[in-house]
Order: C-alpha cells, then structure tokens, then sequence
C-alpha cells in the first residue's frame, strides 16, 4: 500500500522514483523499470507517466532547480552550438601561419577546442590543438532549429516485431 501514498508534490513513491530515473537517463521505458513498473509494460507506463500533469511539472521544477534557470541553459548550449559550427579555423593562427598563445585566441574560438598539446620544455608554448566535430555542432545546431524534418522513431515490440512512429500522427 504505500506505493499509493502521495508526496508533497501529490505523486505516489513510484512516480517520484520514476521522475528521479528519468531525469539520470531520459529513456522512459528504463526509468519506468527502474522505478518497479513490470517491463512488460514499461513502454506504456513510462509514456503514460510523461503526459501526467504532475509528472511533468515536478521534472520542470527539477530541472529548473539544478540547472538554475532553463532558457539561460538552453541558451548556453546553442550558443555553444554556434560557436563550434560557425568556428574560423584562421582564429587560431598568427599573420606568420604560427598558433597563436592561448590568451590570444577569441573566447568563441577557444570555446570550440577539444584538446590541446603543449610543450612544456620551451617556456610552456602551445604545439597542436583539436576542435571538436564542426559537422557535428552544425547538426545540432540545425536540429533545434527545426532544420530537419521529425525523425519516425523506431519502436521494438519483440517478436520481430518493429514500428515506426510518425510524430505528426501521435496527438
């Protein structure tokens, strides 16, 4: 029975441990599992579970208490986004073709290195440096613009069983 005790938010133990394995993994299903729904039905529970009013906004008040405010998050990361997919490699060299030093570069550019090697045996100069993937931040970028369609989730039933979801179709 105290699966059916409400916490202070008016969720049941199970929605709350649910709530708390969705925000480490956001797969719906695991968390559902991972919160005692049978995984025979954990699919149907843990979508169920993400259109509940309450689940919803106890995530929402989660997420917006560890990460402070979410549009300043959600912000940051596209600014990030930016920085990588719209990077001058030319930002890392001087007039002469050398990389500059470090505190020479532009904030965006630095913000776009993935690794560095220095050598530290001749007064700590910079040898070589890694950007992370272009492609990639592009991609993201694109995607939360809405540049490319929705992709059809694919869902395994078992058996053999596969089935594609169109998102302009689930309502």
């Amino acid at each position: 029975m105290a699966k059916f005790v409400k916490s202070a938010y008016g969720l049941t133990e199970r929605q709350e441990a649910f709530i708390k394995h969705y925000l480490l993994s956001r797969n719906a299903t695991q968390a559902a599992i991972d919160a005692g729904y049978s995984p025979r039905t954990a699919f149907v529970q843990g979508s169920r579970l993400l259109t509940h009013v309450k689940v919803q906004q106890r995530i929402q008040q989660v997420v917006v208490k560890t990460t402070g405010n979410t549009e300043a998050s959600v912000q940051r990361v596209v600014d990030e986004w930016r920085r990588i997919a719209f990077l001058d490699p030319a930002e890392f060299f001087d007039s002469n073709g050398n990389i500059k030093p470090i505190h020479e570069i532009s904030e965006d550019a630095r913000r776009a290195i993935g690794g560095l090697d220095v050598d530290a045996t001749k007064d700590t100069v910079l040898k070589k440096l890694r950007t992370v993937s272009k492609i990639q931040g592009l991609e993201q970028l694109a995607r939360h613009l809405g540049m490319f369609p929705k992709e059809a989730p694919v869902v395994n039933l078992g058996m053999g069983l596969t089935v594609n979801i169109h998102l302009d179709e689930v309502k």
